[in-house]
């Protein structure tokens, strides 16, 4: 479940363990194509659970349209919650987009910048054996960050091999500063 930058601190990856899927449409069999049966390599337990009491209606309907609204409520010792419109933060108009007080706690840049800094702490620290072949924590792209996660691109090659549909992203997508 987590991407290429957590397992680089990670030696188990994250799974999920329940899905919860609110509709009256629910279908069971058509949930577990979805979630593990076309994957022929899968072996992993996943409980799933229809939950009809409130129903989520992904329509347009004359008096009912989705809400291009999210949230992101994050619990712990530094929780915070952001709210976003239309994929942007709230407050923020697409003018300022180049602002990093703008940008998502959870946007690419931000993650990557997370990881570097969780990585600094361990070579200062005792440095696991996933980190110790990397001499500088500094002056990465987020692409080369993202390769340093050699079990999860193992992994992310058989999957793509299995599912042959799985669209790719271009390299350059990945080549920016942090």
């Amino acid at each position: 479940m987590q991407g290429s930058l957590l397992s680089i601190i990670l030696s188990e990856p994250v799974t999920l363990s329940s899905v919860i899927i609110g509709s009256e449409c629910f279908n069971l069999e058509s949930c577990k194509r979805a979630f593990f049966a076309r994957y022929p390599d899968n072996n992993k337990h996943l409980e799933i659970h229809n939950y009809t009491q409130a129903e989520f209606v992904d329509q347009r309907h004359v008096d009912k349209v989705p809400c291009p609204d999210s949230s992101l409520f994050v619990a712990g010792s530094q929780s915070f919650r952001e709210a976003y419109v239309a994929g942007l933060r709230q407050g923020w108009s697409k003018k300022k987009l180049d602002n990093p007080k703008s940008w998502s706690s959870v946007c690419q840049t931000k993650l990557a910048s997370r990881t570097q800094d969780i990585m600094k702490m361990f070579q200062s620290n005792q440095t696991p054996d996933s980190l110790e072949d990397e001499t500088s924590c500094d002056n990465f792209t987020y692409g080369s960050l993202k390769q340093m996660a050699s079990d999860y691109n193992s992994s992310k090659a058989i999957f793509k091999v299995n599912l042959k549909n799985w669209p790719d992203k271009k390299a350059e997508l990945y080549n920016f500063e942090l």
